[in-house]
Parts: structure tokens; sequence; C-alpha cells
């Protein structure tokens, strides 16, 4: 196991999410900057490929390093304690977690709270390397929406509520710090589910839905140069608001969970003669 602390690894993590948070006003030549930078490493992971021997090595991490729950507010720069958490549970093959969110509000509200696993690997291999990480999500839960009447709240703007269920896989950079994140593929995001209300001017409104299913995560080509840990986020990502309303995601009555079993690296290096 890489030698990370639950306290560094959190701390990274938020940095990170804190730039990203600020990403909105950087100046455009910042930003060119880093897509700059994402280029140069999707260019060393090619330049890797193509050296890269017949035969990859597979390496399989089946416990995460952590289970952390976190929100964010629009314009927030670090993430926030949560308490949707309910339980988890960390063994090989059998990593899971519980979450419940259940919020109700007159007022605007908008936030996305995430439940992540999170996975480690150190490049050991005497070389830089290029990895395809490969990861799934098995869900089972069910999603609530309620709108209240727009009469005693003004007709300017109806009530409502919404969520959006999305499974994530986030790679981070851990050589940098804070943590960098590699060019964004489209495999790293998989919609589970939407769901909205709108009240009305004399009504209320109100909307449920159950939903199961396993949602694969990916991404492919990912450079790790030598001696350096790659860390690689797996989680559900609840985006949700409300104006008098309230929302309800329950990953946690009865059967209702969230488990990831495992996170598979597919590992190519031209000089890969190191057991991994």
């Amino acid at each position: 196991m890489p030698t990370i602390t639950e306290k560094q690894l959190k701390a990274g993590v938020a940095a990170r999410y804190a730039n990203l948070r600020r990403s909105g006003a950087l100046k455009p030549e910042i930003i060119g900057q880093r897509l700059h930078q994402g280029i140069e490493a999707q260019q060393a992971a090619l330049k890797q490929l193509a050296a890269r021997p017949s035969t990859p090595i597979f390496v399989a991490l089946n416990s995460p390093f952590l289970i952390w729950a976190n929100r964010f507010l629009p314009g927030s720069t670090d993430p926030l304690g949560t308490n949707i958490l309910v339980d988890s549970h960390v063994e090989p093959l059998n990593n899971w977690a519980k979450i419940l969110l259940n919020f109700s509000q007159d007022d605007a509200i908008f936030a996305t709270d995430r439940l992540n696993f999170y996975f480690l690997w150190k490049n050991d291999t005497g070389g830089d390397v290029v990895v395809n990480i490969t990861s799934s999500l098995t869900l089972i839960g069910s999603c609530k929406v309620h709108a209240k009447s727009s009469f005693w709240h003004g007709l300017a703007a109806p009530n409502f509520s919404q969520v959006s269920i999305d499974a994530v896989l986030s790679v981070f950079e851990w050589w940098n710090q804070p943590p960098t994140e590699p060019l964004p593929e489209t495999s790293q995001t998989q919609n589970v589910t939407s769901l909205s209300a709108k009240g009305g001017v004399w009504s209320d409104d109100g909307r449920s839905k159950i939903f199961s299913g396993n949602f694969p995560v990916a991404y492919n080509s990912f450079h790790i140069p030598s001696g350096n840990v790659g860390v690689f986020e797996v989680g559900v990502s609840l985006n949700w608001g409300l104006v008098a309303g309230d929302v309800n995601v329950d990953f946690s009555f009865q059967n209702n969970i969230i488990q990831c079993p495992s996170l598979s690296l597919e590992v190519f290096t031209a000089t890969a003669k190191k057991t991994v």
C-alpha cells in the first residue's frame, strides 16, 4: 500500500476540488495552460504506449483505501462535511456503502453530494507506465422529489425540486500538488437517473422512482511516472436543487446499496521486468 495517510488523501482531494471550484473564474490564458499540460500528459502516454510489450500486467485493487462522503455548494472552494453516509464496509471484493439524502427547505438551495471509494496504486515497475482503468458501481436505490404549490410563494417562478444521479470515475495525478487530472474522457461518467418536479399555481407536484443496475466507468491511457502514485476515485454524484420543496435519495433502506467491488488496472510498460 502506498505511504499516504487518510489525512493526506483528504487534504489532497480537498485541494483539488477547491481548484476545480475556482476554475470558472480563471483567466483564459491559465485555462489554456492547464489544457496544454493535459495534452502533454496525453502525448507522454501515447509515446509510452508505442513502446509497450505485447502482454500487459493486470492489477486488481480489491479494497479501497478510503470511503468518503462530501457536499459541495455553488461557489464554495472546499468540500463540506455531510451526514448522508449511513454505513460502509471494506472487504476484498465486498466493498459497499449506504447513504441517505433527505432535505427540505423553502429557500433556494443547490448542492452536489458525493460518496466515493478511493483506490491507490504506486508505480514500482522501475519505469514509466500507461494504465487503462476500469471499475463499476452496482446500485440499488430510490429517489423522490416534491415541489410545493407556487401560490404562496409568488407566480414569477414556480417552485421546483430536482436531482440527477451519476456514476463517476476521477483520476488524480498525485505527483502534482495539489493533485491534477488528465484530459477527461466520456467513459468516466455514466448517468444513473434524473427526476424533477414543478409546483403548479394551486397544486403541489411529486414524483418518485426506483432504480437498480451495474454502471461501468473507465479511463484509458493514464500515464504514471516511475515511483509515483495514482489515486482513483469511484463514486456516486448526487446533483440536486430545490425551491420550496424536498428531495430524497435513498441507498440505505433494506437492500438498497452502493457497491464497488474492485478497480482494475491494465498496465503497459516498456521495462516491465519487475513483478507488480
